[in-house]
């Protein structure tokens, strides 16, 4: 397998439109959790993906998503929120937490959820509820699996992570996965 044998990123139909709407839709849902941040934001959006994408054959999105040291996040989220913000579909607000600012994404207009089935929106609904009430600190920490210990900082996320159990890497897993990487030239840089 060669780095070419990857999916770093799938062309969903409707893609782009699909993860503008996913995003209303899941700050919809999360409206009314004090968590709800930017890290949520972007692990709701990460696990959605890779969990559709493991049970449907299919992501929601498409969307490439890289390490950070948070945890995974979708690279074009940035700039997806600053498109919506200019369109008024949403607006960011900053609510201090402890020693940092939450940037909470408020829906300023309902998601169009029509992009989606109901089995799509309820695997969303699910990782909501896993994730609801939970720190961005426990998290970040609990999305450092097997496939983010052997990444380095901005590296593309490859869609088959989905299959890799969700198990916390220990160090013997950590090392077989970069002797496997090295084996067999998958272009992850660890």
């Amino acid at each position: 397998m060669s780095d070419k044998d990857v999916n770093y990123t799938i062309d969903v139909p409707h893609g782009p439109e699909r993860f503008r709407e996913l995003l209303i839709y899941v700050s919809e849902k999360c409206a009314n959790d004090p968590q709800f941040g930017a890290t949520m934001l972007n692990k709701i959006m990460f696990y959605a993906d890779m969990r559709a994408y493991e049970r449907l054959g299919m992501p929601l999105t498409g969307a490439a998503y890289f390490r950070l040291d948070r945890g995974p996040a979708p690279v074009q989220l940035r700039k997806v929120r600053r498109d919506l913000v200019e369109e008024s579909a949403i607006e960011i607000v900053e609510v201090p937490a402890g020693n940092y600012t939450r940037h909470r994404t408020v829906p300023l207009r309902g998601a169009d959820v029509s992009l989606f089935t109901k089995g799509e929106l309820a695997i969303v609904d699910m990782v909501i509820a896993e994730l609801s009430g939970r720190t961005a600190t426990d998290i970040s920490e609990e999305s450092h699996q097997v496939a983010w210990h052997i990444l380095a900082d901005r590296q593309y996320i490859p869609y088959e992570v989905a299959f890799l159990s969700n198990e916390r890497a220990t160090p013997s897993d950590i090392a077989d996965a970069r002797s496997l990487n090295d084996k067999h030239g998958w272009g992850l840089r660890v």
